[in-house]
């Protein structure tokens, strides 16, 4: 890592790194609701900690008035499905 690089990581804070994650993540979802209809899939939803799940909620149901939308979570935890039903 170069010496400039290394000084301007010094300078970002914690609050800086978290807005900055939201304001891409919130960019990203606006560009993807623009249509009428949109399909999310999230993976493991259920290792969110609540700051991020209270982040997905409060975002869906202030961007998505009057739209349709789909969201289809999963868990990838293969050994939870029977031996039997492995393909």
């Amino acid at each position: 890592m170069n010496e400039d690089f290394k000084q301007f990581l010094s300078y970002i804070t914690q609050e800086d790194i978290e807005f900055e994650i939201y304001e891409v993540i919130s960019s990203f979802l606006k560009k993807v609701f623009e249509s009428e209809f949109a399909v999310v899939k999230i993976d493991n939803i259920n290792f969110a900690d609540k700051e991020s799940f209270d982040f997905i909620i409060d975002f869906l149901s202030k961007q998505l008035q009057n739209k349709l939308l789909f969201i289809f979570s999963s868990s990838s935890e293969v050994h939870r499905v029977p031996k039997e039903l492995h393909l």
